[in-house]
Formats: structure tokens, sequence, C-alpha cells
């Protein structure tokens, strides 16, 4: 007989114990959408994401706590959210923030508009300006070429 008594119980028991540490101390790489929307289960770990096979919901995802495995009798933190919703969730946030670009972009637009139209009417008043100096300087001129005569 083993260390541990060789009973069935202290070999799970052991096994339980390997895997929470692989679970805690290694980390997958989720997938860039898992990632965006991935939760943390109420143990603060990322909360996994599986695959249901039951009867009833067989090939639905869900998040889950890491520590729970059925088949050791884990239940972890009893944390449970369906992907669906989760993605529904995410859904909505980015046609918000979607939204919120194209009125930023309208808004930017708008005011890019508008500098080009001050830009323009800028150049006019100079133009202006300079014509309205010119027809100054020549009834100045006019002016003192006249009173010289007399």
């Amino acid at each position: 007989m083993s260390h541990f008594g060789g009973s069935l119980f202290h070999f799970r028991l052991l096994h339980k114990f390997v895997l929470i540490f692989q679970i805690v101390s290694t980390s997958s790489t989720p997938s860039s959408l898992s990632a965006h929307i991935r939760k943390k289960c109420h143990c603060g770990f990322p909360a996994a994401m599986k695959t249901s096979w039951t009867v009833h919901n067989s090939g639905r995802r869900f998040f889950t706590c890491k520590l729970y495995d059925p088949d050791l009798g884990m239940p972890g933190c009893n944390f449970f959210k369906w992907v669906i919703l989760e993605l529904l969730n995410e859904n909505k946030r980015l046609k918000d923030e979607l939204k919120q670009r194209k009125e930023q972009e309208s808004d930017d637009q708008k005011l890019e508009k508008k500098i080009v139209e001050l830009g323009v009417e800028l150049e006019k008043i100079r133009k202006e300006k300079k014509n309205n100096f010119i027809i100054c300087l020549v009834f100045v001129v006019i002016f003192l070429l006249f009173g010289k005569l007399r």
C-alpha cells in the first residue's frame, strides 16, 4: 500500500489538489472574443468557458468557475453564466461604442467643415482689407495731388 493508504478517495483528493494547483498556476490564452467578455468567478479567477453536453443544452457554451469539475465532484464557487447572454451584452456595448464613434466622426466632420468655411471667410476678409487699404491709399494720393494743384 502507498503512503496515502491506497484508497481511491485519497487518490481523488490528491488529484483534486493537483488540478487546483495547475488551474491556479497556469492560464490558457483565450480567444480575442472570449478575452473581451471574460468574467471572473466568485473565487476571483478568470472564468472558464465550457460547453454543455446535457440533453436540453447540448453544445451551448457557458462560463463557470475554473475549479468546477463535475466528474471529480468539484463544484467550484457555483459561478455560472451562459455565453450567449455575455455575447448579447458585448454586442450591445460594441453597438453603443460604434454609435458614439459615428457621432464623434460626424461632429469632427462638422468641425472640419466649419474650419474650412472660416478659413474661406478669413481669406475673403483679408482680401477686402487689402482692397480697402489700396482704395484708401488711392484716395490719399488723389487728395494730396489735388490739394497741391490748387
